[in-house]
Formats: C-alpha cells, structure tokens, sequence
C-alpha cells in the first residue's frame, strides 16, 4: 500500500534517500462534464471531497554500504510545528505544518561546508 517517491542519491553515493507515502483512503467522486467533444454530458471522476483524508509521509534514509534503512523522527526537529512568521505579523492562517508535510527535494550544502 506504501510508495517510494523522490528517490535522491548522495553526492558519496554511499546514501538514498527518500519519501514514503501512504495514500489516504478516499473515494473519488464522480460529476457531470458538460463541455466534451461529442457534445454529450460525460461522468468524469474527481478529487475527494474537502475535509477528507490525506496520505502520509515518511523520510527514509537507506545506507547503501549498511544494507540499512533508517525512518526520521522529524517530530523532534526544532519550530517543525511552529506558525510561519508572515502569519504571525499577518494574522493568516497557515496549512497544518508537521512530519506529515516534509517532502525533502535535495541533497544541500551546510554552512561549513558539509552535505545535509
């Protein structure tokens, strides 16, 4: 039921990493499409409905040279469920921000010098 996506190699080699994801169980919805080519009403399927479920995410690491897969704890990741500081000023509400909405892109260099 889970998927692999965002696969990204270290620049070593040596490390993968990666996200899980586990689809929400929702039910798409069917609706009415009145502009088709054949000039007949259509039933295409659509997105849930609002309010409704969302997948999962989970960070991976793999070792290559271990043959070892790691899970990240994010929740322990300091400000991972802290306001974003323009809402703060702005009074905007933000979306629900946690380990659910990691999605890492890339692998990137640190101050001094070393990858993250």
């Amino acid at each position: 039921k889970k998927r692999v996506e965002a696969q990204q190699l270290s620049p070593d080699q040596r490390f993968v990493t990666f996200r899980l994801v586990t689809p929400a169980d929702d039910e798409t919805v069917e609706v009415p499409n009145y502009i088709t080519e054949t000039g007949y009403t259509d039933m295409i399927k659509t997105r849930s409905n609002v309010g409704s479920q969302h997948a999962q995410f989970e960070f991976g690491i793999y070792d290559i040279q271990r043959d070892t897969m790691y899970l990240a704890n994010v929740d322990s990741i300091p400000g991972i469920y802290d306001t974003f500081e323009f809402a703060q000023n702005t009074g905007a509400t933000t979306p629900n921000v946690g380990a659910n909405s990691i999605r890492p892109k890339s692998w990137r260099e640190t101050k001094n010098g070393k990858k993250a």
